[in-house]
């Protein structure tokens, strides 16, 4: 759990990795989307099979989340060291396509990118 203090509004983050699940084919587990406000799902450009597959998560998780729900995709680079498998702007254009936020994190550099997190602050 992370929690982030951005002026007066105090935002709590359980992250997930649920890769084991996915490579096995299995359905996410109810627990996984219990209580969930926002869902951020995140691909890495240089790993094009991660990209291709947001489809199929989005599908599962619309089918288990409540549709108030704020839904995000995420670029999540992790490392300069491979090129690029994902056009630049792909996610953006999915992201639109699919009326839904889009944004980008940069960990190869080790930092949190609270810019991220004022999408969702009032």
């Amino acid at each position: 759990m992370r929690a982030v203090q951005i002026d007066q509004h105090k935002l709590k983050f359980e992250f997930w990795d649920c890769t084991f699940e996915l490579r096995c084919g299995t359905p996410l587990s109810r627990i996984y989307y219990k209580d969930t406000f926002i869902l951020l799902i995140t691909y890495n450009p240089m790993i094009k099979t991660t990209f291709t597959n947001l489809g199929r998560w989005f599908d599962e998780a619309d089918s288990r989340l409540d549709l108030s729900a704020i839904r995000m995709l995420v670029e999540h680079t992790t490392s300069r060291d491979r090129p690029r498998e994902v056009p630049i702007g792909a996610g953006q254009a999915m992201a639109e396509s699919m009326g839904i936020l889009f944004g980008e994190v940069d960990s190869s550099s080790g930092e949190f990118n609270d810019d991220l997190l004022e999408f969702f602050i009032p």
